[in-house]
C-alpha cells in the first residue's frame, strides 16, 4: 500500500485509516475492488481491514459498496465538543435565521 509519508504505529492501523479516508473522500459508496486499486493492496487485505470497521460502525456496506457508518457523525460531534466548536454555532445560526426572517417580514421605512 503506497503511503505519502511513513507514519508511526502499526501498519494495520495506518491501512485501516487509509480505507476510511478513501471512503470518506469518495462521492459515492466504494466497492472493495476499487478500494484495493486505490490503496494499492490486495482485495483480501481490504476485506480484512473493513471487517472491524464495519463491526464498530465506522463503515456500512451498501449494495454499491462501502460508505461512512453511523460512528462517523459521533466522532465529528466529539471533535467539536473537545475543541469547543459546537456550543455557540447553533445559537449563532438561529440568531441569523431569525434576523433574516425579520428582514423579510418588516416593510421598508420611508426616508425623508
Amino acid at each position: 500500500m503506497p503511503a505519502s509519508s511513513p507514519s508511526p504505529g502499526p501498519q494495520s492501523v495506518d491501512r485501516a485509516l487509509a480505507v476510511l479516508d478513501a471512503v470518506a473522500d469518495a462521492d459515492r459508496p466504494v466497492g472493495a475492488k476499487v478500494l484495493a486499486r486505490r490503496l494499492g493492496c490486495a482485495l483480501s487485505t481490504v476485506y480484512h481491514l473493513t471487517g472491524p470497521l464495519l463491526a464498530r460502525g465506522y463503515l456500512v456496506r451498501t449494495a454499491e459498496g462501502y460508505a461512512p457508518g453511523p460512528r462517523v457523525p459521533a466522532l465529528h460531534r466529539s471533535h467539536q465538543r473537545h475543541h469547543g466548536l459546537g456550543a455557540g454555532t447553533g445559537e449563532l445560526l438561529g440568531r441569523l435565521r431569525r434576523a433574516r426572517a425579520r428582514r423579510r417580514t418588516t416593510p421598508p421605512t420611508a426616508t425623508a
